[in-house]
């Protein structure tokens, strides 16, 4: 019998993460180097597969390799913003827990949110799926998966547990200490007295003859040899599977290792089919269900097909590097490959609510542990962006994703009280943007006595008591001016003003004043009885040259001082003073206060206050901080700093060493966190910038992408990628200006791979990747490299593919023109 070898090299391609939109659609020179992403519009495939209706099968398989690997690549990345209570979160195949008006927040744990899933939710992970039992009266198992989050999981901000590394408090997922699991998997069957093992009254009834069932997506096939009270059960999971032919040679690849693969002989007579299979020279005798390790290579046979007409020959479906997973129905323990699994227990329902019946099994369950992971230190917790993998199915990946302190501290909303001088700054950002920074207190010349700050101007009383009325301010006179009567924080304009100069006239009218507006660096004048600004407040200039605040153009009502400013994003500070006894900072305070009425809205969240008590320190003329309010439950203490974290977000900085020094930053809207929980290839990853994360999502490209070339009506005005020449391939021949001769161009051994853009006929826009050689098997040496185009140096627009085997393949750009062999029949 004569064997045809086709060696053929299977790599693992990864989805990429760099498709932002990518596309060559359009763009100045085409160029294979830019394969396959100048045939991907922002994730989508934007073009069709094409195969000749009458080609041969190597063109079939050829175009296939060619489509898997434009879908590795076929992705697209969405930005998804944080921190907004409208935010609407999505994910192709996993779920995000808190959805809609579910929120996660600072000291929220997941209770808050949506817990257990389904198909309805994974449709692909968690897909509800039938065990066959082949042997034993054709019997079929329905069942369905479910994945169960621990809700005493919490959201915390605190030192992380491996706090060594000298890390700051950051918002940390906890998990609960009372039952240590975070995730549990359950297999629940339909019937309550599912068959696993033999009862030992009938051989071939149970699970016990490479019966399989898919969990989580992943395939495992039972151990033969199965009985009902047996303490274990045994699986065996492979990622790979393989398919040979008798006689077929597979070189493979596999954790950086190369394995060449054959089938070299196959027989039934015995009562069970057998196959040899060599693996790097070794070879081992195997039945259907068996895993043996061969040539440095784990194999599980799962199926033996055999033809006995004519010549005996078949094919085999093996599973490579496949693992064994031994589940204890006593233990509760699991091993793989003979090693403990930490982090993961198993338990066993049967029907009659025990757990040891292999006769009546109802239900699987896997619970997660990751405290208890083989990972150093120990997985106590989740810092935003981090995740973990299931080690047992390696297919779901949980992960926590929301604001790092890092990007909270971008704030443009930040508040400061500095002390670390003979005089206590305050400052702050408006409502308009504006930096502003005042100065409330110093030190006198002799360090022992502290005033209201008179350096450039003097902080009328006002602005440490409210009660005080704007009455007789002189020039270099500071004092805080609101809108009279605003509550919304668009409205309630803040603003530091200084009296820079009076000027009285017996006639009123041309009485004027002039303000330094400290919040923008501006001045302006105002004739007595004009408004000030836009606050509804106007100013009445004194003979003696001050000047009075009045509720009123005609002055008859003097108004209550100011000492509340509003920031960027809606804080209210309010400063208070007992201005009898200010020389010695006695009673000091400067409150903090999350307005719930400005951007804040929301019923769900409680707004934080912290109140800043200020004291002197005349040993060395600086200002001590204290604060207290929230920040005394919220603070976590490290070195010589104190943190704290609002419910909302607010982030805090103060200084303990010399108590001297406080900041916050208040997020422009509420920060929300949230867990992803989804296929490990599919997981979300979290941006470096912005309150958000990158997500990235497969888009699957339809079957209807793929087309016979009957079908293609103007090869000239869509993205295609052709497969097969123009003898048989109508679309190829006219790309080729439809040679007279079919075989013009082309000669044995060689195989072209030819791009075209508007340069070669093709539309505005449009291009198409023809691959095809002289005979099929130089069309397939040619599909090999665009479909491993990641091994290839590909580049330009016209390549070469020389060879005489499908593992003796070269690449380049051709230099001589062939003769063109007759057509022969």
């Amino acid at each position: 019998m004569k064997v045809r070898k086709a060696v053929k090299k299977i790599i693992a391609l990864g989805v990429g993460a760099t498709m932002l939109g990518a596309t060559l659609l359009g763009a100045a020179a085409a160029d294979l180097g830019d394969f396959p992403g100048n045939f991907i519009d922002n994730g989508n495939f934007n073009g069709r597969f094409v195969v000749g209706a009458s080609a041969a099968t190597e063109d079939v398989i050829g175009i296939n390799g060619i489509v898997s690997a434009v879908q590795a690549k076929a992705v697209k990345q969405t930005w998804v913003e944080l921190g907004t209570s409208e935010t609407e979160f999505s994910a192709e195949d996993g779920v995000f827990l808190a959805t809609g008006s579910d929120v996660l927040r600072m000291g929220n744990d997941l209770t808050e949110v949506d817990s257990s899933f389904d198909d309805d939710d994974f449709p692909t992970l968690l897909a509800s799926g039938v065990v066959e039992d082949d042997d034993y009266d054709d019997e079929e198992y329905d069942y369905d998966q479910e994945l169960t989050i621990d809700t005493d999981t919490e959201i915390d901000f605190d030192l992380p547990s491996d706090d060594d590394n000298g890390i700051e408090p950051v918002a940390l997922l906890k998990f609960s200490d009372s039952n240590d699991l975070v995730l549990t998997y359950t297999v629940d069957f339909d019937d309550s007295d599912v068959v696993f093992g033999s009862d030992g009254n009938d051989d071939e009834e149970g699970f016990q003859n490479s019966e399989s069932i898919v969990m989580l997506g992943t395939k495992f096939t039972f151990k033969k040899g199965l009985e009902a009270d047996s303490d274990d059960i045994t699986l065996y999971k492979s990622s790979v599977s393989q398919t040979l032919g008798l006689g077929e040679t597979v070189e493979v690849d596999m954790d950086g290792e190369s394995y060449v693969i054959e089938l070299i002989a196959i027989n039934s007579d015995s009562t069970d089919a057998k196959a040899t299979i060599m693996v790097n020279g070794d070879s081992e005798t195997m039945e259907e269900g068996d895993q043996k390790t061969v040539g440095g290579l784990d194999i599980n046979v799962d199926d033996i097909q055999i033809n006995t007409i004519g010549e005996e020959s078949g094919v085999v479906r093996v599973y490579l590097g496949a693992d064994e997973v031994v589940l204890s129905v006593d233990t509760n323990d699991i091993t793989v490959n003979g090693e403990d699994l930490d982090g993961v227990e198993f338990a066993l329902t049967d029907g009659s609510g025990g757990s040891t019946n292999l006769s009546e099994v109802s239900s699987l369950t896997f619970t997660f542990m990751p405290n208890d992971f083989d990972l150093d230190p120990n997985l106590d917790e989740l810092q935003v962006g981090e995740s973990f993998v299931d080690p047992l199915f390696g297919a779901i990946k949980y992960q926590f994703v929301g604001s790092t302190v890092d990007e909270l501290m971008e704030s443009e909303d930040v508040f400061e009280i500095d002390g670390t001088s003979n005089e206590l700054d305050v400052s702050f950002v408006d409502i308009d943007g504006n930096e502003v920074e005042v100065t409330l207190f110093e030190y006198d010349d002799a360090g022992d006595d502290i005033t209201t700050y008179d350096g450039d101007y003097v902080v009328h009383t006002s602005v440490i008591d409210g009660a005080e009325d704007l009455e007789d301010l002189d020039e270099d006179e500071f004092f805080i001016l609101a809108d009279e009567n605003a509550v919304d924080q668009e409205d309630s304009v803040t603003t530091a003003l200084v009296v820079d100069k009076v000027h009285y006239d017996s006639d009123d009218s041309d009485s004027y004043v002039r303000f330094e507006n400290l919040n923008t660096g501006d001045t302006f004048e105002v004739k007595t009885g004009d408004e000030i600004l836009e606050t509804n407040r106007y100013a009445q200039v004194g003979e003696d040259d001050l000047v009075n605040i009045t509720s009123d153009e005609a002055g008859t009502t003097l108004v209550a001082g100011e000492n509340q400013l509003r920031t960027l994003n809606g804080v209210l500070l309010t400063i208070t003073a007992d201005d009898t006894n200010v020389s010695s900072l006695v009673d000091v305070e400067i409150l903090f206060e999350e307005d719930d009425t400005a951007v804040w809205d929301d019923d769900d969240y409680t707004a934080a206050d912290v109140t800043f008590t200020i004291t002197g320190d005349s040993g060395d003329d600086e200002f001590n901080i204290n604060a207290d309010g929230t920040w005394v439950q919220g603070a976590k203490s490290m070195d010589d700093y104190e943190y704290y974290m609002s419910e909302i977000g607010t982030y805090g900085v103060l200084n303990t060493e010399d108590d001297n020094k406080v900041t916050m930053y208040t997020p422009a809207s509420l920060v929300e966190y949230n867990v992803w929980v989804g296929p490990s290839e599919n997981a979300a990853s979290t941006g470096t910038t912005g309150n958000g994360y990158w997500q990235t999502e497969v888009v699957p490209i339809p079957p209807t992408a793929s087309v016979l070339d009957t079908s293609v009506s103007d090869p000239t005005a869509e993205n295609l990628i052709v497969v097969g020449g123009p003898c048989a391939n109508s679309v190829a021949a006219a790309l080729l200006g439809n040679p007279a001769n079919c075989v013009e161009g082309f000669v044995e051994g060689k195989a072209k791979i030819l791009l075209f853009d508007d340069t070669n006929g093709m539309a505005s826009g449009k291009i198409a990747l023809l691959v095809a050689g002289y005979t099929a098997a130089d069309t397939t040496r040619a599909t090999t490299v665009v479909a491993e185009y990641e091994d290839w140096d590909l580049s330009g627009k016209e390549l070469e593919v020389t060879g005489t085997s499908s593992s003796d393949i070269n690449v380049g750009v051709p230099v001589v023109e062939e003769t063109t062999p007759e057509v022969t029949e």
